[in-house]
């Protein structure tokens, strides 16, 4: 499929094969999880926006299958399992802790997606392989969507400075971060704003 790799390839090549197989499994746990997220909250817009997230959690699994049969690897078996059960067992957590906390959780979990594909990205770059760079890319904006969406959801929680402290991921300064980015327009932020949007009309319908 590619051309054989040079020593100097390696590296970057087993880092990104790795980096892909973590999130491939990851996100099927993901997947799982917001299946019991949509079911466990009350409001129609909020399981609408949800299902979205879930259906894009499946769709970048998809995609990530396709990488790694063209860098000629395989996902981790056991990771498989390990990520499904993950993802069943925080399911039924959704709708033991209430409202806050997966609304939360899930959007730490898509932070740390953005720059789980960012890396692999990067290494992809350094293997002069365009297109995984480009789908990567635009992965990593999908998950950022997928953030800002839960972060507009909670900022204005009470219980948000406990979570802070607790779990080190702060929505109102990625938000800020957001609203600051300098320079013209780019698709990411307009897909962000807009994701914005769809969790204020969703905060108001509720």
């Amino acid at each position: 499929m590619f051309a054989p790799e040079k020593a100097d390839d390696r590296a970057p090549r087993s880092a990104l094969i790795q980096i892909l197989q973590m999130a491939y499994s990851g996100e099927r746990a993901a997947a799982f999880a917001y299946q019991g997220h949509r079911r466990s909250v009350r409001c129609a817009e909020q399981k609408r926006a949800i299902q979205k997230i879930e259906a894009d959690e499946w769709e970048h699994r998809r995609d990530l299958g396709v990488m790694l049969e063209q860098l000629d690897a395989k996902p981790v078996w056991w990771r498989e399992i390990q990520m499904a059960v993950i993802g069943r067992t925080v399911a039924i957590g959704c709708f033991l802790i209430g409202w806050f906390f997966p609304m939360y959780l899930a959007g730490q979990l898509e932070s740390n997606n953005i720059d789980e594909y960012d890396v692999a990205a990067e290494h992809a770059d350094a293997l002069d392989l365009q297109d995984l760079v480009r789908d990567l890319r635009v992965m990593a904006a999908t998950e950022r969507d997928h953030e800002t969406y839960f972060a507009t959801m909670v900022v204005e929680h009470p219980w948000l400075p406990f979570a802070n402290a607790v779990f080190r991921w702060h929505p109102e300064l990625r938000l800020q971060q957001r609203n600051s980015a300098a320079g013209p327009p780019s698709v990411r932020l307009a897909r962000s704003l807009d994701a914005a949007n769809v969790a204020a009309i969703a905060k108001q319908a509720c």
